[in-house]
């Protein structure tokens, strides 16, 4: 048990840590975006916006599942 809360707390973490830099990362996009006036690197801010976006889903997801897994395991032991 003590290997899947483990497991659990790492992927929890490391989602977390997932979240962090796809916003910093749709930050940097957003700020270029709005800096580039001569539209030079637009379409490649653009396409790390929408990846940041995808990543930040993404992360979301796990977070989302290791709570419905700790949910049904302390169901399990209760």
């Amino acid at each position: 048990m003590v290997d899947a809360v483990t497991g659990a707390n790492t992927a929890f973490g490391n989602a977390v840590q997932g979240l962090q830099n796809a916003a910093g990362r749709a930050n940097q996009a957003a700020n270029n975006i709005a800096q580039d006036v001569n539209l030079e690197r637009t379409p490649q801010d653009i396409v790390d916006l929408r990846q940041a976006e995808t990543e930040f889903a993404a992360n979301a997801a796990v977070i989302r599942t290791v709570a419905d897994t700790q949910d049904k395991l302390l169901d399990i032991l209760a």
